[in-house]
């Protein structure tokens, strides 16, 4: 196996053009052939990319304890039993 040097140069591209115009057409038209429920599903997606802030992915206000189970008093009852 032979390695070589990955270089980029900026030599052939004067001002780069990304565009995502057919990429919009392709799924223009895909969302017209789906039904109801993967219509409201790639709306909801492209919702997340189009409005990151209104994102419902946030951390929580405070940390959440995820170890351990809370502990219960026991009771005399309980005591009794044993």
């Amino acid at each position: 196996m032979l390695w070589r040097r990955l270089s980029f140069s900026n030599q052939e591209l004067s001002e780069p053009q990304v565009s995502i115009t057919k990429e919009m057409e392709t799924i223009s038209k895909q969302f017209e052939e789906f039904d109801v429920c993967c219509k409201v599903t790639l709306k909801s997606k492209l919702q997340e990319i189009a409005y990151p802030d209104l994102n419902s992915m946030c951390a929580p206000p405070e940390k959440v304890k995820t170890k351990g189970a809370q502990k219960k008093l026991m009771t005399k009852q309980h005591i009794n039993k044993a």
